[in-house]
């Protein structure tokens, strides 16, 4: 007869609010485990575009709260702070800004010998740093190996705690942590939630696949961020560039047509110089899952709430994700190491989460010649 609890909290959701979950509660000693979808991160993290955001494209007059967390993430890749990070998972740590450029403190000099591509725009240096997310989830992951699982799950409530139930296994939690993304909203449905908690902001993000130069920036069109490139190195010199900004916040139920239309339309505007023959393009539909806001616009910060003894995870940007983390980290108990009789074959008998793959092999994407 089972007796307590199979552990002390489980965090559901692979991406990085869930593996930054896990690294803050097992390095305090909490006693969790994470299950996540077997693609790890493949949803809002892997096309996130990896920008650890000061918070220059968010609140040039006021770019708090981002810059300390900008700090934090630096002081993981120098080893000066937890969780220790992977140097080569940084790409660049120096972003291009071009466009209707008003140079300003948070500017750097201007840019003497920019990529043909952008033609005669005025070009500027803004240090800010883009990351592979897949190395960084990667890294976690290898870190805390045995407390990661895959599998798709229920959950319910019991008696002091809650009940997950994923393929043939049932595990007992004190403790439920949701940072599953768009998922959140249908788990916490099944706990008696209702409906209109969180909110989808639709993105339809554009790739571009060809011999390309490196090219990591923002196109600013007025005070607008037009474009967010970012490029995902690839073999023989090809790569592809990840096209965000408001080219992917408008529209983003447009026909391939309609959308090649605008992709070339922002490209002429843009990169004037041109790119080289020969490449490809595609696009990928993908859901911003975040707290409900009243004017359906982005929050101000990280979301963490325990409704109903449950607890809800959503870091709204990359950058904020250690923050998030250590709030839910503070609104915990300490760790009481009492969970009863647990029972390892439960957690033995789950998949272990594999490795996040590359976003751009791991999508189901259709390529068309950019003609």
């Amino acid at each position: 007869m089972r007796v307590g609890f199979d552990t002390e909290t489980v965090v559901v959701g692979g991406g990085i609010a869930g593996f930054f979950a896990l690294d803050r509660l097992r390095t305090a000693g909490h006693q969790v485990h994470l299950i996540g979808c077997p693609r790890p991160g493949m949803d809002q993290t892997q096309w996130s575009q990896g920008i650890l955001h000061s918070g220059w494209k968010y609140h040039r007059g006021d770019p708090r709260p981002f810059p300390d967390l900008a700090e934090t993430w630096q002081k993981m890749f120098e080893g000066n702070a937890e969780p220790e990070l992977p140097r080569e998972a940084i790409r660049t740590s120096n972003l291009l800004v071009w466009g209707d450029v008003d140079a300003g403190p948070a500017l750097g000099p201007k840019v003497v010998d920019p990529p043909n591509c952008l033609g005669e725009h005025q070009v500027h240096h803004l240090q800010e740093t883009i990351i592979d997310p897949g190395v960084v989830l990667n890294h976690l992951r290898q870190k805390h190996q045995p407390c990661c699982h895959h599998g798709l799950v229920k959950v319910a409530r019991m008696a002091g705690g809650f009940e997950i139930l994923t393929g043939t296994e049932r595990i007992l939690t004190k403790h439920l942590v949701l940072a599953a993304g768009a998922g959140n909203e249908a788990l916490g449905m099944m706990l008696g939630r209702p409906p209109g908690f969180m909110q989808r902001r639709p993105l339809r993000m554009y790739l571009i696949r060809g011999t390309l130069p490196e090219l990591y920036g923002h196109a600013m069109r007025s005070k607008d961020v037009a474009l967010t490139v970012h490029t995902i190195p690839g073999n023989h010199k090809e790569c592809t560039w990840v096209i965000g900004g408001a080219l992917a916040e408008d529209a983003p139920e447009l026909h391939a047509d309609e959308a090649e239309h605008r992709l070339r339309n922002a490209l002429m505007a843009f990169l004037p110089g041109g790119l080289p023959t020969g490449c490809w393009w595609s696009s990928y539909r993908i859901d911003r899952a975040e707290r409900a806001t009243t004017d359906g616009q982005r929050p101000d910060d990280v979301c963490v709430e325990m409704v109903d003894g449950v607890h809800y995870v959503w870091p709204t940007k990359l950058v904020l994700a250690p923050r998030a983390a250590n709030t839910l980290l503070g609104m915990l108990p300490q760790p009481s190491h009492q969970t009863g009789q647990t029972h390892r074959s439960v957690w033995e008998s789950l998949p272990k989460l594999g490795a996040a793959q590359d976003p751009v092999q791991d999508a189901e994407l259709k390529w068309r010649p950019l003609t």
